[in-house]
């Protein structure tokens, strides 16, 4: 004779899975918000990076071209270029770039510029990107024409 007993699936119920995720998930949320930059520090760091990069192109375009190149920070159109009739590309709104370079070098008012020499020398200048209370440095040395990029995380 066989006894049959009362037995339970051993294993979850489907909604005891479904909390489970839930709190798996919001713990998830909850670090990446903890541990994850800020949006604005992050693309703060982000613009001032490409600065620092159409920086270093200019210089190369120097070495490379045995002429000088300048790196142009327009405040009109909120866009920078390497030389006159180089390609602009945007900055965009709600970030502020300021630049502190040689004053005599400025052909054009609210335009600022840094000259990029043959022998890797520039003019100099500090480049500072701002938005939602996080800045980024960018420092061109005259005498080495190396761009040093600080702050932002």
């Amino acid at each position: 004779m066989r006894i049959a007993l009362a037995r339970r699936d051993a294993g979850l119920t489907l909604l005891e899975v479904m909390v489970a995720l839930m709190l798996v998930t919001a713990a998830l949320l909850l670090a990446l918000q903890w541990f994850s930059p800020g949006a604005g520090r992050s693309n703060v760091r982000l613009i001032g990076r490409e600065v620092a990069v159409g920086l270093r192109s200019a210089r190369t375009k120097a070495l490379a071209s045995n002429q000088p190149a300048t790196f142009i920070l327009d405040a009109v159109t909120h866009s920078w270029r390497i030389d006159e009739h180089g390609a602009s590309r945007s900055i965009p709104e709600g970030v502020k770039v300021r630049m502190r370079a040689a004053d005599q070098l400025n052909v054009r008012p609210r335009e600022g510029r840094i000259i990029f020499f043959p022998d890797g020398s520039s003019s100099g200048g500090v480049i500072t990107v701002m938005a939602r209370g996080q800045a980024v440095r960018i420092e061109v040395d005259w005498l080495t024409g190396r761009i040093a990029l600080d702050g932002g995380g």
